[in-house]
């Protein structure tokens, strides 16, 4: 069976690292002939950190769906509309709204001290920040606009038509614009054919959930929870989310 995990939230709890419980029973998959995969809103470059040594080579979905690396090795990549990309750069610049954009591995923010992110961006050094015109791959931007809010409709009116995939998280008023039939959903149907089980927690794993053949919730975030087959939550999070996964893996290790 395959496993697929989102990070933050799910098996990453401080932004920098997977709990030792938590890291022990992922590499207990293959002992039940199972694969791994981790599915993230960050980029590859920045899921490095936290997956380790031991799962670096293993596959990753980075960017809500738009990468895919495998043993180290880019596999597929989506890419954002280039003179829409200009085009939301300069809405943004105009009104001093924060934002940040990953290309495949190198990355531009603009006012990025207020990118809640950041401090978790480019940790290994093995990318570089770059000037808006020198990425000519982007693949997401990430607008904050939580002192801006009423830029909202008019940035979403200026994507309407685009082939893009647009995702407005309402707790963190951040817009995560993507390209379009990027998702986790397709970023996961492209690289593998079969059923799956995954773990998730936020807003951008619905498209997970909905294609999952069973799909653990971590926490209680309310747009996912009619999605999840179990959800897991309240005390000892991290005992009850390792626990788990032993479980399902001894549960389908057959299949």
């Amino acid at each position: 069976m395959n496993f697929i995990f989102d990070l933050d939230g799910t098996i990453c709890f401080d932004g920098m690292t997977i709990p030792e419980k938590i890291y022990y029973a992922l590499q207990k998959a293959n002992i039940y002939g199972h694969q791994i995969i981790f599915a993230s809103a960050r980029s590859y470059r920045d899921c490095l950190p936290v997956i380790g040594d031991y799962f670096s080579g293993y596959p990753v979905i980075g960017l809500n769906g738009a990468l895919i690396y495998h043993r180290g090795e880019l596999k597929t990549a989506d890419v954002i509309n280039y003179s829409l990309y200009l085009e939301l750069i300069r809405y943004c610049k105009e009104r001093n709204i924060p934002y940040f954009v990953d290309d495949i591995i190198d990355y531009h923010s603009f006012l990025g001290d207020k990118i809640s992110f950041i401090s978790r961006v480019n940790i290994q050094g093995i990318a570089e920040e770059r000037e808006f015109h020198e990425i000519d791959r982007p693949v997401k931007v990430v607008i904050n606009l939580e002192n801006h809010l009423s830029c909202k409709e008019e940035l979403l009116q200026k994507m309407a038509k685009q082939p893009v995939e647009i995702l407005f998280h309402e707790i963190e008023n951040y817009l995560y614009i993507n390209p379009e039939n990027s998702t986790k959903a397709t970023g996961i149907r492209s690289f593998i054919m079969g059923d799956y089980i995954c773990f998730g927690n936020d807003k951008n794993d619905i498209t997970m959930f909905q294609n999952a053949y069973y799909a653990v919730q971590i926490g209680d975030y309310p747009e996912l929870t009619p999605y999840a087959d179990e959800q897991i939550k309240g005390q000892d999070l991290e005992g009850q989310i390792a626990d788990k996964m032993i479980e399902l893996f001894k549960q389908y290790m057959h299949e």
